[in-house]
């Protein structure tokens, strides 16, 4: 079964069971307007519906569910009162969404969106006149699926996807290509920067067919925009361009190093504010091998290479022709090999820096580290940038022989670096 195919089948399996939630609780309702129960019920319906059809890219039904949320919100928080019209709307979206998801289901894109007026303006909401800033939060959600679950990979990806729809997911343990490759047995964790409570994204987590149990501690509070202004669009493709630039020289330089063909994915740019770079790879308890470098001269600051030792075991073996497998344990042959490609990479993106922007930058000479993710790159932000306001976190996956390997490269620039490098791409 492809994957295509067994993503739909559990969106199918999971849409049918939500979309029964829904008209239980339009029935409770019809029955006691007053059930809070039913309302609640709506809502988390409504709400699981939108995240399921978005991941799907199924637009129109995650739109309708989406207002069916949002009206139903307002009703749970007691800002507007359900009154007879507004059930009647919710009756019909109700209707017309389970014609818009088995449409989806059958590639059938010749049902319209209907035109109900769910605003909850329409209801009689008042609208405010200054927006609030919310609240967001770094938060790590620790997933255990059933253990006679059969589609491990795709029951991850499907939750993985449901925390997409609530904030930024900045990093999983393990990491994407082992949940992807199903290399993991039935836990798995996921960092998440977001906007709800630890409790709303267990609630939508456990919503997930074949999960066991969730639970979610909040790691850090995220300092708002206000404070702490993110890069603007602009400055983030400058930085993506040089992530490119840097893949290819890297590829080029590793499978001469190696003696092998080498080949990085397309790179993934993610800005991390200072204050949750420890967090940002995700890997709270794995093991990782690290090399940092300090740099001077045009830009100052740092830069890192990080890759899982298991990924590392797997270079070693590659590059010395033994079947993948065979290394277990980190020795000096295994030592130098890693501070070679974490020079590489590190050389690679400072030399694409170097050529976008004109600028003369030192690397010193790498520095092997072996730890935790998280207490290498609070280490590194201590050591190398304390003053930087944030860094940027370039992840590739690295193949070699059809072999894949995460890796990725945390660029940590000081303040007075960062200012030079922007000035000179002229963003």
């Amino acid at each position: 079964m492809s994957d295509e195919m067994a993503y739909g089948r559990v969106f199918a399996e999971e849409s049918r069971e939500f979309l029964d939630l829904l008209a239980a609780g339009v029935r409770g309702l019809e029955r006691d307007p007053g059930d809070a129960a039913h309302v609640e019920s709506l809502f988390r319906a409504a709400h699981s519906l939108k995240g399921m059809t978005a991941a799907m890219g199924y637009e129109r039904s995650s739109a309708l569910a989406g207002d069916m949320e949002c009206l139903m919100g307002h009703v749970r928080d007691g800002r507007i009162e359900l009154t007879p019209d507004l059930l009647a709307a919710v009756t019909s979206a109700m209707t017309a969404l389970e014609r818009l998801v088995e449409a989806d289901i059958n590639g059938d894109a010749s049902v319209a969106l209907p035109s109900i007026d769910l605003s909850p303006e329409a209801f009689g909401a008042r609208t405010s006149g200054m927006p609030e800033i919310p609240d967001r939060r770094l938060v790590r959600v620790s997933v255990v699926l059933a253990e006679a679950c059969s589609l491990k990979a795709v029951r991850a990806h499907v939750v993985i996807k449901r925390l997409t729809l609530m904030g930024e997911v900045t990093g999983s343990e393990p990491t994407a290509t082992h949940l992807q490759k199903e290399r993991f047995d039935r836990s798995f964790a996921v960092t998440l920067r977001t906007e709800a409570t630890a409790e709303e994204v267990v609630d939508a987590v456990r919503n997930v067919v074949d999960v066991e149990n969730a639970q979610a501690v909040q790691l850090a509070a995220c300092e708002p925009e206000s404070v702490l202004p993110a890069p603007s669009d602009m400055r983030k493709d400058a930085l993506g361009e040089v992530g490119n630039i840097g893949a290819g020289h890297a590829a080029t330089a590793l499978s001469e190093v190696l003696g092998r063909r080498v080949v990085l994915s397309q790179p993934e740019l993610q800005i991390v504010p200072a204050t949750e770079v420890p967090h940002a790879f995700g890997l709270a308890t794995t093991l990782v091998v690290a090399t940092s470098a300090h740099l001077s001269g045009g830009v100052s600051g740092g830069i890192l290479a990080i890759a899982t030792c298991d990924a590392l075991f797997s270079l070693v073996d590659l590059a010395h022709g033994k079947p993948v497998g065979t290394t277990s344990t980190l020795g000096s042959a295994e030592e130098e090999l890693a501070i070679k490609v974490g020079t590489v990479l590190a050389d690679a993106y400072v030399e694409a820096v170097s050529l976008l922007t004109g600028l003369s930058i030192d690397v010193s000479p790498s520095r092997l580290d072996l730890d935790r993710a998280s207490a290498i790159l609070e280490r590194a932000r201590a050591d190398i940038a304390h003053d930087t306001p944030w860094a940027a976190f370039v992840r590739t996956t690295l193949s070699i022989e059809e072999q894949a390997m995460d890796v990725a490269l945390v660029f940590i620039p000081d303040a007075v670096g960062l200012s030079a490098l922007f000035d000179r791409l002229g963003v």
